[in-house]
């Protein structure tokens, strides 16, 4: 079996790995909804859009979301995700207007 293809696999000329559509660039799986929410008005800026890739070689059952946490790799490159929104909602300061609509929504009783 090639590098890269499933393990359990009954029909291998159903699955080339060297086919797979996005060339080593797993984020292009996104850019439809990315395309999606920018044109909708959700800010989805280039410096923010990535992926990471885990579970490599495990089985499907073997990569959940708590297996996931144990990668160094991929948790390093989320906390560095979440840096960065932090960092660029921040450069961005207040929605104009929220605090007159924070006004607004405060309870009169």
């Amino acid at each position: 079996m090639s590098r890269g293809a499933p393990r359990i696999l009954s029909h291998t000329a159903w699955f080339d790995p060297a086919e797979e559509p996005y060339g080593g660039e797993e984020r292009r799986a996104y850019q439809s909804l990315v395309w999606q929410c920018r044109y909708s008005g959700i800010e989805v800026p280039d410096a923010l859009w990535s992926h990471a890739r885990t579970g490599i070689g495990r089985a499907y059952a073997d990569d959940q979301a708590d297996d996931m946490a144990r990668e160094a790799a991929a948790m390093d490159g989320f906390d560095a995700w979440v840096d960065a929104f932090v960092r660029h909602v921040a450069a961005k300061g207040p929605v104009p207007g929220t605090e007159e609509a924070e006004r607004g929504a405060q309870s009169t009783t």
